[in-house]
């Protein structure tokens, strides 16, 4: 593990972006743009975007998803920072969990930095369980070790192919664990 209070150490580190308010895409582009005018940071690759299913008890309009992945001398708490000065600059609000989003910004994976603390939790503790985040990710920065799964996150991809049908046939159900979806499928109507 690295004491990512070290600043000459270069590392990798993937950022997931979400949007389901205004113009998705437009929202996704202006976060992207922040990024790629950030001086700190260089081989900035991006995801393609992803449309998917909200996560929560509250209805609200599908997301728009990607990720993008980057080498820097930043610690993760550094690049965290940025996520939430971005997310501020263009208007993101938190008044409800799993609420709408005018954009959300994800610290998601470092190459060399593992943090399981109060305020920060890298790798991100539910990234293996997001479709929406994993296949982006995958497209992008596939042989990335998820430490704390001890495998690659193409390898989290497959296995959640395998454990999972699609978001779209899960239903809220606050008393499943840890409320996430239960895998109760919806009834057409």
């Amino acid at each position: 593990m690295t004491d990512s209070t070290t600043h000459n150490i270069v590392e990798t580190f993937a950022v997931g972006f979400g949007s389901n308010m205004g113009n998705r895409f437009h929202n996704i582009m202006q976060a992207r743009q922040y990024w790629e005018n950030n001086g700190a940071i260089w081989d900035l690759r991006h995801s393609e975007l992803v449309e998917s299913a909200p996560w929560g008890p509250i209805p609200q309009d599908p997301y728009i998803n990607a990720v993008s992945v980057f080498s820097t001398s930043l610690t993760a708490e550094e690049v965290l920072a940025e996520c939430l000065r971005i997310e501020q600059i263009m208007g993101r609000t938190r008044q409800v969990r799993f609420g709408p989003r005018v954009i959300d910004l994800d610290l998601l994976l470092g190459s060399v930095t593992v943090i399981d603390r109060d305020d920060l939790v890298l790798p991100h503790p539910r990234l293996h369980e997001r479709g929406f985040v994993l296949q982006p990710l995958v497209a992008i920065w596939p042989d990335a070790w998820h430490v704390t799964a001890g495998c690659t996150v193409s390898e989290l991809w497959t296995r959640w192919k395998h454990s999972v049908t699609h978001p779209e046939d899960f239903v809220w159900d606050p008393k499943a664990r840890s409320g996430l979806f239960s895998q109760t499928r919806r009834e057409k109507v």
